[in-house]
């Protein structure tokens, strides 16, 4: 199995253009996800098919932060083989859950899931999500529920798991969290931000115990049908992709595009500056005589020109193989 799982940070590996583009869509959702606070530590997972291999889908390693999730760091592994555990660096639940979706649905590429607290909360709301708002009316009739069944990790759970979402998008896992699906990663994300408002919106109205207002059945359909509409509207929605992308940027930078690389030429900068100040420096300081002050200059300028570049990673990416041997496996996963 390990030889089945590919990353490229292992070396050298050949990218198509339609997977590098997926590779940096989905390691933007997961960075933006950390941005807004939709994720729990290393748990929880999104995942996207490979366009050009659509029996692979990319996937965290799971000791990755949100925050820590790069292009080149996403693993690939094959959507119909054997389940994988946590010595391989990948969370059980991950593959089990996600896997399920995917092959019950062709048209599904995107597959995220999360522990919000909203989410989680109205997951163990016995009514479930209601329509009491147009965020919540986008789902009218289009939200399904899985009851739960105990830690999701198991392979006997995946075809349960898929008919609860039937032909839906949106799925409450119950006393768990939430799952969104979709045929790419910027409507997925999309529609899991909408369905996480609707959730938080809700447990405030209810909060206040005053009498609610609830729209009439064809009202609600009637925004629903409409919001389809919308969301393939690409005048619409078609700005909100690259919106998110620039709040993610000004926030934590480019590097969810590739660590690595942004890395190397960040360092190759820094060397070509420092030394160029050095020169000038010691050419000065010939023609003055002041090579010792020029030496003490030099070395604050190397110490700071030489830092790493500031990017919200807290270990290096460095070879991150699913082999037991590269790794110290990981005893325990929660499974999430």
């Amino acid at each position: 199995m390990a030889s089945d799982i590919v990353q490229l940070s292992d070396g050298p590996a050949a990218v198509s253009d339609p997977e590098r583009q997926v590779r940096i869509d989905l390691a933007a959702a997961y960075q933006l996800a950390a941005l807004k606070g939709w994720n729990s530590l290393i748990t929880n997972h999104f995942t996207v098919r490979v366009p050009d291999q659509k029996d692979m889908f990319l996937v965290k390693p799971h000791d990755l932060l949100f925050e820590e999730v790069t292009s080149s760091s996403l693993m690939k592994l094959p959507i119909d083989g054997p389940l994988v555990d946590a010595s391989k660096n990948v969370n059980p639940a991950a593959f089990a859950i996600h896997t399920a979706i995917m092959l019950a649905r062709a048209d599904v590429n995107c597959v995220l899931h999360v522990h919000t607290d909203a989410g989680t909360a109205m997951s163990a709301h016995k009514v479930g999500l209601r329509p009491l708002n147009q965020g919540a009316m986008r789902f009218y009739n289009r939200l399904s529920y899985h009851d739960y069944e105990g830690p999701s990790g198991h392979v006997d759970e995946r075809e349960r798991l898929a008919r609860s979402l039937g032909s839906n998008y949106a799925l409450m896992m119950r006393n768990h969290g939430l799952l969104v699906c979709g045929p790419t990663v910027q409507k997925a994300f999309y529609w899991l931000g909408a369905l996480i408002t609707a959730c938080r919106v809700q447990l405030m109205i209810e909060a206040t115990g005053a009498e609610l207002t609830v729209p009439r059945p064809e009202a609600c359909e009637k925004f629903a049908r409409a919001a389809v509409a919308i969301d393939d509207n690409p005048n619409v929605t078609g700005p909100m992709w690259p919106a998110e992308l620039r709040r993610l940027e000004r926030a934590y930078g480019a590097s969810y595009r590739d660590r690595m690389a942004k890395s190397s030429a960040c360092h190759l900068l820094s060397f070509f500056h420092s030394a160029l100040i050095r020169s000038a420096i010691f050419s000065a300081a010939i023609s003055t005589g002041k090579c010792v002050l020029a030496r003490g200059i030099v070395g604050k300028i190397e110490a700071s020109t030489t830092r790493s570049p500031s990017i919200p990673h807290t270990r290096p990416l460095g070879p991150t193989t699913a082999s037991a041997s590269s790794r110290a496996p990981i005893r325990q996963v929660p499974h999430t």
